[in-house]
């Protein structure tokens, strides 16, 4: 035998009837949900930046392979677009562990980086592609 649904009655102004509300959380986190969601990402963000340097190397080798208008960038001089990657993929993995800190430094990569790429006459379209990667 299965389980009755509660009923969720509407009065006439639409309004759900519910039990009084709990108490909300402190402030930096809505739920217990969100705290543990935190400590996730935290934890992925760590092993990220601990795996940077083969993370940038693989981000590279992708954007050669699957960004044609990377290429020529590469080719001329892969170590300077490593070093784009990896400051980028830095500052960027570290905003999720302390946002403060480092969302303004990777914003400005990021500008700075788009344009560098504008200048070099790369595509708008592969530019977001490879920061989608």
């Amino acid at each position: 035998m299965e389980a009755a649904m509660p009923q969720v009655v509407r009065s006439r102004n639409g309004a759900l009837h519910s039990p009084s509300p709990v108490p909300p959380l402190p402030h930096r986190f809505r739920s217990l949900a969100d705290r543990e969601s935190v400590e996730v990402l935290h934890r992925a963000a760590r092993v990220l930046i601990a795996s940077l340097p083969a993370l940038t190397d693989r981000l590279v080798e992708a954007l050669y392979a699957q960004e044609p208008a990377y290429r020529a960038a590469i080719d001329s001089d892969r170590a300077e677009v490593w070093q784009e990657v990896h400051h980028s993929l830095r500052h960027n993995v570290g905003s999720l562990i302390r946002p403060r800190e480092f969302r303004e430094s990777a914003h400005r990569t990021s500008r700075r980086i788009g344009e560098i790429r504008a200048e070099q006459g790369v595509p708008l379209d592969a530019v977001l592609h490879a920061f989608r990667m």
